[in-house]
Formats: structure tokens, sequence, C-alpha cells
């Protein structure tokens, strides 16, 4: 995936964002840059137990609380419900129970 793709579904998750990419004689590599979870599987097999769109929007909402109410009550409460519906997909994806 590219990572301006990756870019574009921050964006789209987080109300009002926008970006715009500026011209540069910066790094060659910079058009190749793409992000591969191909390695992770197949060394440790590892697997997404949720869509990025879904950690996309999780990830969004978190810095957004932050922003927000940074407060370690707060964070702490946004957390643990986001472990549990991590939890949640976890199940859906083994059928199993959460540990």
């Amino acid at each position: 995936m590219p990572v301006a793709q990756l870019v574009d579904l921050l964006v789209e998750a987080w109300p009002g964002g926008r970006w715009t990419v500026e011209p540069s004689d910066g790094l060659a590599e910079a058009p190749h840059l793409a992000l591969d979870s191909g390695k992770a599987a197949a060394r440790l097999g590892w697997r997404p137990r949720l869509s990025l769109r879904e950690a996309v929007s999780a990830t969004v909402a978190w810095y957004r609380r932050a922003l927000m109410d940074p407060s370690p009550e707060a964070m702490f409460d946004l957390s643990l419900r986001q472990i549990a519906a991590w939890e949640g997909a976890r199940c859906r994806a083994d059928g199993d129970r959460p540990l």
C-alpha cells in the first residue's frame, strides 16, 4: 500500500483533515514508499485482526481524544474500550473467547 493511500484513510477518518503533496528535491525513493506487512505474515505468522480502516479509525479516535482530554483517566478508559473491541474482533476471527 502506498503511504499516500494510508494518509488518505487518516484524512478521511479525521473530520476536517486534509493534506497536500509538496514538491521536493528530496529523497529519490519518496514516490516509491509503501507499507507491506507481508514479511511479518511470512516470518511470524502474523495477521491483522482489524481491517486497515478499523485500525486507522481507532488510532484517529485515540489521538483526537488525547487532544481534547489528555487526562490519564480519559486515555485509560478509551484504551480499555479499544482493547475490548479488539478482543471482540479477535474472537470473531478465531471463534474463541478473549483471554
